[in-house]
């Protein structure tokens, strides 16, 4: 069996506390584990609004950098999405894109796909409208921007399902254009996805089941992997009952499921 983690906007989001205690708790249990890395694939992404929406290289890399502090902590074999482009296709994919009127550009579709559906709430975040103004140059280029990233991230994780094929994929829900379009890959390439989101006023954690139409609401976990040890048997009960709980939840203890075993 194998897992693959994505947590896109680095290792303090309370989501990622919890999958990246599942996927150690799974690790130890003898699955092959894994981490998406967005290392800078994006022309644009929802992280920005942290910097007042001003991009630069040094943003780009903290957020590399944090990501991977899940990655070292775990011993988990990291990808990058950028091994995983076809420069090629994409390049094309793009200067249609750019060359599409900004009137017509909220109606682009990538393989019969509608990219405002993917990126819509990205920017309402922005500029509080659902679509852009033609007659507003930023707008219109915010939108091709995250449409652009949208469509270098389909095809780096279609190549990145073919290749490494995982069972499931577990995502810190970070409410943007990332989380959908792993929920859709995840789905055309029977990769079951599971998003864990977070209330943080209620300290509590959701955890969508990736086929049925169920949540497991649970206490919190920290997001701060680097105060806990990563070998299990050093764990509290409490925490690892929790843990056995949520990949109960999942399906990871069926009998139909290999290479995983329930750990007293």
């Amino acid at each position: 069996m194998r897992i693959a983690t994505c947590s896109p906007y680095g290792f303090n989001d309370c989501e990622a506390g919890l999958i990246f205690l599942a996927a150690a708790y799974l690790k130890h249990l003898g699955v092959d584990v894994s981490q998406v890395v967005c290392d800078g694939v994006c022309t644009t992404c929802a992280r920005d609004q942290v910097v007042n929406w001003q991009r630069s290289l040094s943003s780009c890399l903290g957020c590399t950098k944090e990501q991977l502090i899940n990655s070292s902590w775990g011993e988990f074999e990291a990808h990058h999405l950028s091994r995983y482009i076809d420069v090629e296709s994409t390049a094309k994919i793009e200067r249609i894109l750019l060359g599409t009127s900004d009137t017509g550009i909220i109606h682009s579709e990538y393989d019969g796909m509608l990219l405002m559906d993917f990126v819509r709430d990205n920017f309402y975040e922005r500029f509080s409208r659902d679509e852009p103004d033609p007659r507003n140059g930023e707008q219109t280029k915010f939108l091709r921007d995250l449409m652009i990233s949208t469509v270098r991230i389909i095809n780096a994780l279609r190549k990145f399902c073919v290749q490494w094929k995982p069972d499931y994929i577990f995502v810190a829900d970070t409410g943007e254009m990332f989380v959908r379009v792993i929920g859709k890959v995840a789905k055309d390439h029977d990769v079951k996805a599971a998003i864990v989101t977070s209330d943080r006023e209620k300290r509590t954690s959701a955890i969508t089941h990736p086929s049925r139409e169920m949540v497991l609401t649970c206490d919190m976990l920290f997001s701060d992997l680097t105060s806990m040890r990563r070998d299990c048997s050093t764990w509290p009960r409490e925490m690892v009952d929790l843990l056995q709980e949520v990949l109960n939840f999942l399906g990871f203890f069926e009998k139909d499921v290999p290479g995983v075993r329930r750990v007293g």
